[in-house]
């Protein structure tokens, strides 16, 4: 039994380029789901390279360690909702997309930068 109508989650990405799917569904909706199906393998980095950077910050301690994974857990949700939130908005308000952009490729960058700065304090004090 075939339903009437799919979801606009529900298409491959491919189908979501098709010029006919706008006279099915809003513009709007079309857009917003092309732009989170390329920003969703990006967050996916993004929480991965942070939790990473959380880890590796400062010396190992066994104490700790429990502190910064109960951080990480807690900071991801909040990265999430931020994500969600601004997904929402690109739903109301498509112009507004580079936003979310903006937001993982500078979180990505900062936990880098922060990274690399751990990294090079290390190599200074750790070597004699």
């Amino acid at each position: 039994m075939l339903r009437n109508k799919l979801k606009i989650s529900e298409f491959y990405f491919h189908q979501l380029f098709d010029t006919k799917l706008t006279e099915k569904y809003e513009i709007r909706e079309v857009l917003s789901e092309k732009q989170h199906r390329i920003l969703w393998p990006l967050l996916g980095l993004m929480l991965g390279i942070y939790a990473l950077t959380v880890l590796m910050a400062g010396e190992f301690n066994r104490n700790g360690y429990l502190l910064k994974n109960v951080i990480i857990i807690a900071t991801s949700f909040m990265f999430l909702a931020i994500y969600f939130l601004l997904r929402e908005l690109t739903l109301t308000r498509n112009e507004l997309v580079f936003v979310a952009y903006l937001y993982i490729i500078g979180v990505i960058s900062l936990c880098l930068v922060a990274n690399k700065m751990n990294r090079i304090t290390l190599f200074k004090y750790g070597k004699k």
